[in-house]
Protein backbone atom coordinates (compact mmCIF):
# COMPACT_ATOMS: atom_id res chain seq x y z
CA UNK A 1 0.00 0.00 0.00
CA UNK A 2 3.02 2.48 0.51
CA UNK A 3 3.66 2.14 -2.95
CA UNK A 4 2.13 2.64 -6.51
CA UNK A 5 0.30 -0.70 -7.44
CA UNK A 6 2.40 -0.20 -10.41
CA UNK A 7 5.77 -0.15 -8.90
CA UNK A 8 7.44 -3.52 -7.89
CA UNK A 9 7.10 -5.18 -4.59
CA UNK A 10 9.66 -5.80 -2.20
CA UNK A 11 9.68 -8.01 0.16
CA UNK A 12 12.55 -7.33 2.54
CA UNK A 13 12.12 -8.83 6.07
CA UNK A 14 12.91 -4.85 7.12
CA UNK A 15 10.31 -3.89 5.01
CA UNK A 16 7.91 -6.78 6.57
CA UNK A 17 8.42 -5.41 9.78
CA UNK A 18 7.88 -1.64 8.70
CA UNK A 19 4.36 -2.88 7.41
CA UNK A 20 3.83 -4.48 10.58
CA UNK A 21 4.74 -1.38 12.57
CA UNK A 22 2.19 0.62 10.44
CA UNK A 23 -0.74 -1.77 10.89
CA UNK A 24 0.14 -1.59 14.41
CA UNK A 25 0.27 2.22 14.44
CA UNK A 26 -3.02 2.01 12.56
CA UNK A 27 -4.87 0.42 15.04
CA UNK A 28 -3.81 2.43 17.77
CA UNK A 29 -4.63 5.35 15.89
CA UNK A 30 -8.13 4.09 14.65
CA UNK A 31 -8.66 2.80 18.88
CA UNK A 32 -7.91 6.58 19.60
CA UNK A 33 -10.49 7.51 16.99
CA UNK A 34 -13.09 5.73 17.98
CA UNK A 35 -12.76 6.05 21.85
CA UNK A 36 -12.73 9.98 21.17
CA UNK A 37 -16.16 11.58 21.85
CA UNK A 38 -17.36 12.76 18.74
CA UNK A 39 -16.54 16.35 17.93
CA UNK A 40 -17.66 18.86 15.49
CA UNK A 41 -14.48 18.94 13.67
CA UNK A 42 -14.88 18.89 9.71
CA UNK A 43 -12.71 15.31 8.82
CA UNK A 44 -13.93 16.54 5.06
CA UNK A 45 -11.02 17.65 4.36
CA UNK A 46 -8.71 14.81 4.82
CA UNK A 47 -11.21 12.56 3.45
CA UNK A 48 -11.58 14.94 0.16
CA UNK A 49 -7.65 14.49 -0.45
CA UNK A 50 -7.73 10.95 0.27
CA UNK A 51 -10.11 10.24 -2.26
CA UNK A 52 -8.47 12.30 -4.43
CA UNK A 53 -5.44 10.68 -4.38
CA UNK A 54 -7.00 7.17 -4.86
CA UNK A 55 -8.62 9.33 -7.92
CA UNK A 56 -5.27 9.92 -9.40
CA UNK A 57 -5.10 6.21 -10.83
CA UNK A 58 -5.41 4.74 -7.43
CA UNK A 59 -2.33 6.16 -5.92
CA UNK A 60 -3.14 4.47 -2.33
CA UNK A 61 0.75 5.61 -0.92
CA UNK A 62 -0.56 9.21 -1.23
CA UNK A 63 -3.80 8.23 0.19
CA UNK A 64 -2.32 6.45 3.43
CA UNK A 65 0.18 9.34 3.77
CA UNK A 66 -2.42 11.74 4.02
CA UNK A 67 -3.37 9.54 6.56
CA UNK A 68 -0.62 9.29 8.22
CA UNK A 69 0.34 12.81 8.49
CA UNK A 70 -2.98 13.36 9.91
CA UNK A 71 -2.45 10.66 12.64
CA UNK A 72 1.21 12.17 13.52
CA UNK A 73 -0.90 15.36 14.34
CA UNK A 74 -3.46 13.66 16.19
CA UNK A 75 -0.36 12.05 18.22
CA UNK A 76 1.73 15.38 18.56
CA UNK A 77 -1.40 17.91 20.05
CA UNK A 78 -3.71 14.49 21.35
CA UNK A 79 -7.02 16.32 21.17
CA UNK A 80 -10.19 14.70 21.57
CA UNK A 81 -11.20 16.69 18.63
CA UNK A 82 -8.36 15.56 15.90
CA UNK A 83 -9.02 11.91 16.77
CA UNK A 84 -12.88 11.86 16.03
CA UNK A 85 -12.23 13.51 12.94
CA UNK A 86 -10.30 10.47 12.03
CA UNK A 87 -13.29 8.05 11.75
CA UNK A 88 -14.60 8.91 8.31
CA UNK A 89 -11.19 8.62 7.37
CA UNK A 90 -10.73 5.26 8.65
CA UNK A 91 -14.15 4.12 6.94
CA UNK A 92 -12.68 4.49 4.12
CA UNK A 93 -9.58 3.29 4.64
CA UNK A 94 -11.77 0.04 5.79
CA UNK A 95 -13.90 0.27 2.43
CA UNK A 96 -11.13 0.51 -0.10
CA UNK A 97 -8.06 -1.10 1.40
CA UNK A 98 -9.89 -3.73 3.59
CA UNK A 99 -7.75 -3.26 6.30
CA UNK A 100 -8.21 -2.08 10.30
CA UNK A 101 -11.21 -4.27 10.00
CA UNK A 102 -10.75 -5.90 13.63
CA UNK A 103 -11.76 -4.59 16.85
CA UNK A 104 -8.48 -2.52 17.69
CA UNK A 105 -8.36 -3.85 21.59
CA UNK A 106 -8.45 -7.22 19.81
CA UNK A 107 -5.88 -6.88 17.55
CA UNK A 108 -3.47 -4.87 19.21
CA UNK A 109 -3.64 -7.77 22.28
CA UNK A 110 -2.97 -10.44 19.60
CA UNK A 111 -0.10 -8.75 18.03
CA UNK A 112 1.58 -7.74 21.45
CA UNK A 113 1.44 -11.68 21.77
CA UNK A 114 2.68 -12.49 18.00
CA UNK A 115 5.63 -10.02 18.98
CA UNK A 116 6.00 -11.61 22.18
CA UNK A 117 5.87 -15.22 20.92
CA UNK A 118 8.45 -14.01 18.13
CA UNK A 119 10.95 -13.23 20.85
CA UNK A 120 10.81 -15.86 23.17
CA UNK A 121 9.72 -13.07 25.88
CA UNK A 122 6.86 -14.07 28.16
CA UNK A 123 3.88 -11.65 28.95
CA UNK A 124 5.10 -11.79 33.37
CA UNK A 125 8.19 -10.98 32.34
CA UNK A 126 6.97 -7.55 30.30
CA UNK A 127 4.95 -6.89 33.12
CA UNK A 128 7.61 -7.33 35.29
CA UNK A 129 9.80 -4.69 33.39
CA UNK A 130 6.93 -2.19 32.81
CA UNK A 131 6.61 -2.15 36.88
CA UNK A 132 10.25 -1.26 37.33
CA UNK A 133 9.81 1.45 34.63
CA UNK A 134 6.72 3.14 36.47
CA UNK A 135 8.72 2.72 39.76
CA UNK A 136 11.93 4.37 38.09
CA UNK A 137 9.62 7.21 36.39
CA UNK A 138 7.67 7.70 40.12
CA UNK A 139 11.39 8.50 41.55
CA UNK A 140 12.39 10.25 39.12
CA UNK A 141 9.47 12.48 39.79
CA UNK A 142 10.08 12.59 42.95
CA UNK A 143 13.68 13.24 42.74
CA UNK A 144 14.34 10.34 44.87
CA UNK A 145 18.06 9.10 42.90
CA UNK A 146 19.13 6.14 44.66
Amino acid sequence: MQQHYRSPLDFSDENIARAENLLERLYISLHQSTEAPSSQTSSDLLLRKMEDSLADDFNSAKALGDLLSSIRGCFRDNKSDDWAALKPAFGLLNKVFGICLEEPKIFLSENKSRKLKRWNVTEEFTSQIEARMKDRETARSQKDFK
